[in-house]
């Protein structure tokens, strides 16, 4: 085409919303032709997961490997409260709503959330899933005062059952202003019945020592329901600094490593950022023991031998957890591509 002078030229039209652009209409020029294009909307994949008003679903199965979100504001900006019929492969899929991780097949589960929050799909390639039946939310609700868990400064603490009763306590700790952090502490909730769950990760254990991070700022959930006398969050405190290296992994830069070969009964986190705060795809291998030792990123499990993949919108903490049975050689190579 040496010569051609022809120029191609884009025209858009988006909006801001709770922080999140969106395309409505798209449009670009070439050789004196408008041609259309067809918006793409926060998360999307096809038509894998739809939220019009106060309803979400899913298409049914769902497609293997699927990794997707979309943002939901049901109720104009409100908090709500919400109830979902799912089926998914308990071991390996879910849905999570804000930080609400759910899972379980033929499942009624609810929850909560302070306003507009994602909703993600992750499958793997394993066994079929049926997906989000229906997700409902319920608008016009006052979510009860947090009276037993505090997250003020640098400090979580609590009581579980402050009054002998259950409980369902959503609230937010931003101890370093909107920065990631890491944290460490001790809980106690029982297994059977109670647990802390930080920006859709879970703690449980009794007199259990804990660690985790946050992107900042974190959405701290305390469900029990009274009957196992958990004493709650005993303390945890938060470190603005996030951790990006530590004992056993490495995540600096555009790529995360393990030390090879990772030691028994070891766990630890990182924060990962290796777009200054910007959306970036992953891509890696992986060899642990299938099954005992895992790879977490974003909250997303990976054990066994083989690749891993996936796509998030920001920094994201990534876990490395073994048990005290085979050795595992860890992340084999993992890297970032900014989006």
């Amino acid at each position: 085409m040496r010569g051609d002078e022809r120029r191609a030229r884009f025209r858009y039209q988006a909006s801001l919303r709770h922080g999140v652009w969106t395309l409505s209409s798209a449009s670009f020029r070439f050789d004196g032709w408008w041609w259309d294009v067809a918006p793409c909307q926060p998360g999307a994949a096809g038509d894998s997961i739809s939220c019009d008003g106060t309803r979400c679903e899913t298409v049914s199965p769902l497609p293997d490997d699927l990794d997707v979100w979309t943002l939901w504001d049901p109720c104009d900006g409100g908090p709500f409260t919400y109830r979902a019929e799912i089926d998914f492969e308990s071991c390996c899929d879910h849905v999570r709503v804000g930080p609400l991780s759910h899972t379980g097949e033929q499942a009624v589960v609810e929850g909560m959330a302070l306003g507009p929050t994602r909703v993600s799909i992750r499958t793997d390639g394993s066994v079929e899933s049926g997906g989000v039946r229906s997700l409902v939310a319920t608008c016009n609700v006052d979510l009860p005062e947090p009276v037993g868990t505090i997250c003020t400064g640098m400090e979580c603490r609590g009581k579980s059952s402050p009054d002998g009763a259950g409980v369902r306590e959503l609230l937010v700790w931003d101890p370093c202003d909107g920065r990631p952090f890491t944290f460490s502490g001790e809980i106690d909730f029982a297994p059977c019945c109670d647990e802390l769950v930080v920006d859709g990760v879970v703690y449980v254990g009794e007199e259990a020592r804990v660690t985790g991070g946050s992107v900042g700022p974190a959405q701290v959930f305390v469900r029990t329901d009274g009957r196992a006398g958990s004493a709650g969050i005993r303390h945890l405190v938060a470190t603005c600094e996030p951790m990006v290296r530590g004992e056993l992994l490495d995540c600096e830069g555009d790529r995360c490593r393990t030390v090879n070969p990772l030691p028994d009964d070891a766990a630890e986190s990182v924060v990962w950022d290796p777009c200054d705060g910007g959306a970036f795809r992953y891509r890696g291998r992986i060899q642990t023991e299938d099954g005992y030792d895992f790879i977490r990123i974003d909250g997303r499990p990976y054990s066994g031998a083989g690749p891993v993949r996936g796509s998030v919108d920001g920094p994201v903490r990534v876990e490395v957890e073994t048990d005290g049975s085979l050795p595992s050689r860890g992340i084999r190579r993992l890297r970032a591509t900014c989006e």
